[in-house]
């Protein structure tokens, strides 16, 4: 009887399992396309039908969705569900006949350019014909920038998602474990969850279909895959240019990630204004706490009330921003490479809206982890040999995502 379980699990899982590790098949958008239309499917609720259910286990629910094209509120929050590697990505709501409704907005990133590409899929709000997608959407730079890439800000503080604070974790000494269980965002969470569960009961709705995320920490999951993939948007513009190959003699010796600028070859400093490294640290530092003070606003704009958590902390403590404390020599290093001696805008390479470059230890990590293996090219780029995750020991790594090269395969974890 033991055996033929076995053989009858190893049936039905098939490409899905491997020796028993759970596979999944992951996103993309031909398969939707065809799903859509071998089934004749012209409603998002009747997609969301279709999918396994592990594929849209991956998600973030946000609640306060600043400026973006689709609705959002604490009980019916906009929904982003990503892959294991975060370059699929796609956006719904769940408010019927709210903007943005009859939307499925899609970001893919490019592994062969190292570029993110929005695409849109636009169903009919009767439900009487077919989707119609849009490969290359324009409205969609409005939010995203021209240098297109997701919406994101840096760890640890994401204002208009739940679990905003660090993930309600790191909560101070005052909460019991040490994580949040309490204020606005809290009671509205346990709301949408009831909500949720009502739609899960009644069989309607387009939240039903949500599974249990497989991290703790939805938020901290999401940010070291989009903090990866955009290391390499940076990277490739970096590696791109002629002088890359030179400005490579100022790399590492400091801390990881960043370039030792005293290092600069002298001829490479001079298009460089004479600005000194002092006060470009100083303006950077002006920035970030700038961009900090942006968040913690936005912050208690969405929920209407202080934060109560790991932001609340650092602001009742006086304590020294994270940003600011451990990501100024690394934005300052790379601002320096990319503003003064290659004349290239950095601004447009940061995830963030709050105009911080939203460059920090999983950056640092990242890069450090892409440069390590380079070549040099004889016309000065650089080819970029990236390492995957296979093979590295959990242990070994200080972060826990490693950062691939490409996806490992069309089933993953």
């Amino acid at each position: 009887m033991g055996f033929r379980f076995t053989v009858l699990t190893v049936l039905v899982l098939g490409a899905h399992s491997v020796w028993g590790a759970s596979k999944v098949r992951q996103l993309d958008t031909k398969w939707i396309l065809d799903t859509l239309h071998d089934n004749n499917i012209t409603t998002i609720e009747g997609l969301l039908g279709k999918f396994d259910k592990p594929q849209l286990a991956r998600h973030l629910l946000i609640y306060d969705s600043d400026d973006s094209l689709q609705f959002a509120s604490p009980l019916s929050p906009r929904v982003v569900v990503y892959n294991y590697d975060a370059d699929f990505i796609m956006a719904f709501n769940g408010e019927p006949g709210s903007q943005g409704y009859d939307e499925l907005e899609i970001i893919k990133f490019d592994h062969d350019t190292w570029t993110f590409h929005p695409e849109l899929i636009s169903f009919d709000p009767k439900g009487l014909t077919q989707p119609k997608h849009n490969p290359k959407p324009t409205v969609c730079t409005d939010c995203h920038q021209k240098e297109f890439r997701p919406n994101w800000e840096p760890y640890f503080n994401w204002p208009g998602l739940y679990g905003s604070e660090d993930d309600n974790v790191n909560a101070g000494y005052d909460h019991p474990g040490n994580v949040l269980a309490s204020g606005p965002e809290f009671e509205n969470y346990k709301k949408f969850v009831e909500k949720k569960e009502m739609q899960i009961k009644e069989e309607k709705g387009r939240y039903r279909f949500l599974p249990e995320h497989p991290k703790f920490r939805r938020n901290e999951d999401f940010n070291q895959r989009v903090t990866c993939l955009n290391s390499k948007r940076i990277l490739r513009k970096f590696a791109n240019h002629p002088l890359a190959a030179k400005i490579m003699t100022a790399y590492g010796g400091v801390g990881a990630g960043e370039f030792d600028l005293f290092r600069l070859p002298d001829e490479l400093l001079a298009n460089a204004s004479p600005t000194s490294l002092v006060d470009y640290s100083r303006k950077t530092e002006e920035v970030l706490e700038k961009a900090r003070t942006a968040r913690v606003k936005r912050l208690q704009k969405a929920t209407g009330d202080k934060p109560q958590g790991r932001v609340r902390e650092l602001l009742e403590e006086k304590v020294a921003s994270y940003n600011v404390t451990y990501d100024l020599p690394l934005v300052t290093s790379w601002r320096y490479v990319f503003e003064q001696v290659l004349q290239i805008p950095f601004r447009p390479y940061s995830t963030s809206r709050r105009f911080d470059y939203n460059m920090n230890l999983g950056s640092a990590l990242d890069i450090h982890n892409l440069l390590k293996k380079h070549e040099k090219n004889k016309d000065g780029t650089l080819t970029l040999n990236t390492k995957s995750r296979g093979g590295a020991r959990p242990e070994d790594d200080d972060y826990e995502y490693k950062c691939p090269s490409n996806p490992s395969n069309y089933y993953r974890d």
